[in-house]
């Protein structure tokens, strides 16, 4: 949770807002796969743009895979945009929005 600032804003692909790093610290933590399912998830990063000094958008790719590794039947594929902000040389995410891609 440290890659996001302390009053991050999050949008879940089914349209839950969460405000505040702790807020979505604690739904990710129900939610991310893995332990008993095996199951994992990718990243990909598909773009990046510097919107002005200290502020980009980055727009990520996400796979939600099986225990071998195979994309899921349903609700695979994800496309994330993140609004990044740079304080003291680090990156943050500032906010953030999940879509199931169709």
């Amino acid at each position: 949770m440290r890659f996001f600032t302390r009053d991050t804003v999050w949008v879940t692909s089914r349209g839950v807002c969460f405000e505040a790093r702790q807020a979505l610290g604690d739904y990710l933590r129900q939610v991310i796969p893995g332990g008993p399912a095996g199951g994992s998830v990718e990243y990909v990063g598909e773009s990046v743009h510097e919107i002005s000094p200290g502020t980009a958008v980055a727009v990520i790719d996400q796979t939600y895979l099986d225990k071998l590794g195979q994309p899921r039947d349903f609700d695979a594929r994800h496309t994330h945009m993140y609004v990044l902000t740079q304080t003291g040389g680090d990156w943050r995410t500032a906010a953030g929005q999940n879509t199931v891609r169709a």
